[in-house]
């Protein structure tokens, strides 16, 4: 009996923390893509905690066993497996109206339970048998999560970082042109300039055009970064990827079987072959393993939620202690939100990064993948500091991003070799509204701006080639992974195409 209970304890462990671990052992390629520390504290921190309220729950049954509370227990079975199940299918939108909507369900479920015992009185003990017997299978269940989790917590990262202190180009200096790409996450070509809303000032954007190329009408590759990246390197669009046990990034077009990422079809790999060294200070990708071996001097990094309430390096006990915080972070969601800080601290550390290799002479290809302006906001443009507080919005980041790249535009202008430098500014995808509206990190300024949430495709793409000093306009259709062409022929010292 008492291996029963033991049983019976494991199955609501599993059940109660189903929603933490979940979305990471059900596709942990994808937790470990982005990942680029290793998942050991998050794994033993979950196998720990379901051993607590296997332990904890096993005993308390075994002591309430002949009392009335057992009677009690027995009957909130049902509105437990109907708590749990409705949070499985919430689980990125639970915020406080959610978990209130979540209560509002048990309850619901307790008062049919109720009335299912007051009508038919006979199907009481057959509801108890068939929901005992199910926490005994998820008891079962649990240790299979516990393997999983205990294979999950061996598994070690590439480092995120190759830096080669004897970078040279095979060309001399007077020669050479350098190309910098630079990726601002989400940017959007409407919020930027076609419908720009009022009193929103972005002078280094406007500067900047006064000097590019602009395209009115890009069409994105994809909705998500994900497969919006290996597009762009690869000039073809990308369906799905994976990663291995190994870290081989590995990448798939419609209809086709995952395989390996062709290093060698990206602009990094025309730059080696015409010479030039090569550099990437990026977000979210494991760059290092995508790009090797033609990535010269890299680093990536990302403050990954896994899945939302648990951040990477945050170490095994605050992990441990998050997992029974996850109403209280749900609810308290409007006051403080750790989240905001962790992505400035990314911020901070991508953008001092970003500056330092385009001080340097080389290298002579740079790729800037930066966390800007995709939310959530973190940014608060009227007093110029970081939130801590879910109340900052898209433009307070677009604000940021324009910020950014005047930094960079000035460290660029600084280098001697400014005149003979190209630069590609383009966004992977545009502001997602239909992903942000209705989430935690919605405010009201994202619904005006968006005028009630009306998503416009259109990502960001300007060019500016060197020398070049009057600003053009392109109204014609052109795709964003023309960028993957664009980045080839300016390597190669040709005159892109832009038709």
């Amino acid at each position: 009996m008492k291996v029963q209970r033991l049983f019976q304890g494991a199955g609501i462990a599993a059940l109660t923390l189903y929603p933490l671990y979940a979305p990471t052992l059900s596709n942990s390629s994808m937790a470990r893509m982005h990942s680029p520390l290793p998942l050991t504290d998050f794994a033993l921190a979950m196998i720990t905690n379901l051993a607590l309220v296997s332990l904890a729950v096993a005993l308390l049954w075994i002591c309430l066993e002949r009392t009335r509370a057992a009677k009690w227990i027995r009957f909130c079975l049902p509105a437990m497996y109907v708590f749990f199940g409705a949070e499985c299918f919430s689980l990125y939108r639970t915020d406080n109206a959610g978990v209130k909507r979540l209560l509002g369900i048990a309850g619901l479920a307790l008062c049919l339970t109720w009335v299912l015992y007051r009508v038919w009185p006979r199907t009481r003990r057959h509801v108890e048998f068939v929901c005992g017997k199910a926490l005994g299978g998820l008891g079962i269940f649990c240790l299979l999560v516990v393997a999983q989790l205990l294979h999950l917590a061996t598994w070690r990262p590439v480092p995120n970082f190759i830096e080669d202190r004897s970078l040279a180009s095979a060309i001399s200096p007077e020669m050479r042109s350098r190309v910098v790409w630079i990726l601002m996450d989400e940017l959007s070509y409407n919020q930027v300039f076609a419908q720009r809303a009022a009193g929103l000032d972005l002078p280094n954007f406007d500067k900047f055009r006064q000097s590019a190329t602009v395209f009115t009408n890009v069409t994105p590759a994809t909705d998500a970064t994900q497969t919006a990246l290996p597009s762009l390197l690869l000039g073809r669009l990308v369906d799905r990827v994976g990663y291995t046990w190994d870290n081989r990034y590995l990448f798939a077009t419609q209809g086709q079987s995952l395989q390996a990422f062709p290093a060698s079809e990206t602009p990094f790999a025309v730059a080696r072959n015409q010479g030039l060294t090569t550099g990437v200070v990026g977000w979210y990708n494991p760059y290092c393993s995508m790009l090797a071996p033609y990535a010269d001097d890299c680093y990536w990094t990302y403050q990954a939620n896994i899945p939302a309430v648990f951040v990477i390096g945050d170490g095994f006990w605050r992990n441990v202690g998050d997992a029974w915080l996850r109403y209280w972070i749900a609810v308290d969601h409007g006051q403080r939100d750790r989240a905001l800080v962790y992505q400035a601290k990314v911020y901070d550390d991508l953008t001092v990064r970003a500056k330092r290799i385009l001080a340097q002479d080389q290298p002579d290809f740079v790729f800037l993948h930066l966390p800007l302006p995709h939310p959530p906001g973190f940014y608060n443009r009227r007093t110029g500091q970081f939130e801590s507080v879910n109340r900052a919005s898209y433009l307070d980041n677009l604000a940021l991003a324009d910020k950014t790249l005047g930094e960079l535009l000035a460290t660029m202008h600084a280098s001697p070799r400014w005149a003979s430098t190209n630069i590609v500014l383009c966004g992977d995808h545009s502001w997602r509204t239909f992903v942000w509206r209705g989430t935690r990190h919605w405010t009201l300024e994202d619904e005006m701006a968006s005028r009630g949430g009306v998503f416009d495709p259109r990502p960001m793409l300007m060019v500016h080639q060197a020398g070049e000093t009057t600003p053009a306009t392109i109204d014609s259709s052109i795709p964003l992974i023309r960028v993957h062409d664009i980045l080839d022929s300016l390597l190669r010292g040709e005159q892109p195409d832009f038709q």
